[in-house]
């Protein structure tokens, strides 16, 4: 496993008074380190993040086999015989599972020989877990599209984005001269380790993380309602 950069005394001092947040303030310095982490991670993961074609390609097929299982399995349904051998084969106790309850060997056999118009097992669940699969292939895609390069960007400004909502006092702007911008800059150029010639634009990225500031402020109220308890 990779070992993450862990941000020093001093640029987490540098940041805290960047965000107008005591030094003193533990439970502050803590989010700062994982977010540190996070970020990392998540601008890792952005960069080995596949072309936005063999992403959609990838999830495509996988909500096309879903789909084509689950109307296979809703056809085999009409072969009563062939329908419960199936779920019996699936694995041991598995068809007593669709039926409703465990079921022996010669249960199951009789279950067979009932006539036709006896209830068969109850497959909801598997078809259930197909269709989720199915409908998950289609909205896993970040709706942020782009170069991965940008969509690590945001990944990054939104956990800056995080931890200031959570503890500076100061109102977060989307401006570029406003203070949450220039604790994200600096965030993300500690956290991604740039160098001091490097020129990263996070104009758009800070916008877009103003944006989320009804999330973030629920989640902040929920988690101190949490630790409260």
């Amino acid at each position: 496993m990779r070992e993450y950069k862990i941000p020093t005394e001093e640029e987490i001092n540098q940041l805290l008074q960047l965000a107008g947040v005591s030094t003193s303030d533990k439970g502050a310095k803590s989010w700062l380190e994982y977010a540190f982490v996070a970020a990392q991670s998540s601008n890792e993961a952005a960069e080995q993040r596949p072309l936005e074609a063999d992403h959609k390609e990838l999830l495509a097929d996988i909500a096309k086999s879903a789909r084509k299982l689950n109307a296979q399995l809703q056809r085999l349904r009409s072969h009563r015989h062939s329908w419960l051998e199936f779920w019996r084969a699936v694995g041991p106790g598995m068809a007593g599972a669709f039926v409703g309850r465990a079921v022996s060997e010669a249960e199951f056999g009789q279950i067979l020989d009932r006539p036709a118009r006896d209830t068969p097992p109850d497959h909801r669940d598997i078809l259930s877990t197909l269709s989720n699969i199915e409908r998950a292939a289609k909205t896993v895609k970040d709706p942020r599209n782009g170069r991965p390069r940008k969509v690590g960007k945001q990944r990054v400004v939104d956990l800056a984005f995080s931890f200031f909502v959570r503890h500076s006092s100061v109102e977060p702007s989307g401006t570029p001269t406003g203070r949450f911008a220039e604790f994200a800059r600096a965030f993300y150029a500690t956290a991604i380790e740039l160098d001091p010639d490097d020129d990263v634009s996070l104009d758009r990225q800070i916008r877009e993380a103003i944006k989320r500031l009804l999330i973030e402020e629920e989640r902040a109220r929920l988690s101190a309602s949490r630790g409260k308890k």
